[in-house]
């Protein structure tokens, strides 16, 4: 708890998303906080990580620049 707590002071002023993991929307959550470059940090997180979770802790995604219409 002392750590979430220490997490959650420093990053407060940079908007910090905590989220469970086993929360329903966490994906959509996740997702928006990735576009929008917010700070997240998960909580509740098991031993296994979620599958849905291994291309953004492998950092493979795809950077838009810019949308054509």
């Amino acid at each position: 708890c002392q750590a979430v707590r220490w997490i959650k002071n420093m990053e407060a002023h940079a908007g910090l998303r905590v989220m469970s993991i086993t929360a329903s929307d966490m994906v959509r959550q996740l997702e928006s906080a990735v576009q929008f470059g917010q700070p997240v940090l998960l909580v509740d997180v098991l031993e296994e990580i979620d599958p849905v979770l291994e291309p953004l802790l492998a950092k493979a995604y795809i950077r838009c620049v810019g949308r054509e219409g």
